[in-house]
């Protein structure tokens, strides 16, 4: 289990002599105890990491250093994190109209819409297979949908995973997931800012998905509302305003 340390100086303004409290006993995994004034004392924390570490010790001693009162930071905090849309691990419908209406599905059918191209109650949970390391699964429950995916760089190798709407692997955070509402995930590329993917859960019946894959140098695959789009990838077909009833999900292998 991963430990990050902070050591504070409590400093207080007695007249400098050392004061002794008595025997200070504590619990918790984040819990300090301390006894007397002008000390130095370490507080272990399990379950964050370093850089979640330093960001921490930059809170609290910019709290500290500008005499803030900290349960008025408590409560501010509590407010903002109110505001912040809760996925709960899936996502849930929106009211939006049907993207594709000319694909006709049945009442609690769910009906998946790529760029143009909509495939009713698919067979595979993976919707899009594009190469070895670039997937996109929609799973379904009662509570709502979620998302897995895995990205590859141009070299072919997987540089992120989601599951269930969140990251499980980003080395060097290549990508950043974000939930602008709770029927809506968007990935973008953090170096330029790129939406590698959209998927929007338009209504109980239909999920909306838009999605870059960086194949290689020079040659990605494209799925938006002007349809598929394979940039440098020979002898691709075209597939558009096309309807797919119980079938595999689109692959290029």
């Amino acid at each position: 289990m991963k430990f990050i340390t902070f050591i504070f100086a409590a400093t207080l303004s007695c007249s400098g002599q050392v004061v002794l409290t008595g025997p200070a006993q504590t619990s918790g995994p984040c819990s300090p105890a301390v006894s007397g004034s002008n000390n130095q004392f370490t507080i272990k924390c399990s379950g964050i990491n370093k850089a979640q570490g330093e960001e921490l010790l930059k809170l609290l001693n910019k709290i500290s250093q500008n005499q803030v009162d900290p349960r008025a930071v408590i409560r501010a905090l509590d407010e903002m994190n109110s505001r912040i849309p809760r996925l709960k691990g899936v996502l849930v419908p929106a009211n939006d109209p049907d993207p594709l209406p000319e694909c006709k599905s049945m009442e609690g059918q769910l009906k998946l819409v790529l760029g143009t191209n909509a495939w009713i109650e698919p067979v595979s949970e993976n919707i899009l297979e594009i190469g070895d390391h670039n997937k996109v699964a929609i799973r379904r429950t009662e509570k709502g949908i979620s998302v897995d995916a895995e990205f590859s760089g141009e070299d072919q190798h997987i540089v992120a995973r989601i599951q269930g709407n969140a990251f499980t692997l980003n080395p060097n955070n290549v990508f950043d997931v974000q939930t602008p509402d709770n029927s809506t995930l968007v990935v973008h590329s953090v170096q330029n800012g790129t939406e590698i993917l959209n998927v929007r859960f338009s209504n109980k019946n239909t999920v909306r998905i838009n999605a870059i894959f960086f194949l290689k140098p020079g040659v990605r695959f494209e799925v938006n509302e002007k349809g598929f789009n394979g940039i440098g990838i020979p002898g691709i077909f075209s597939v558009d305003h096309s309807c797919f009833y119980r079938s595999a999900g689109f692959q290029i292998h």
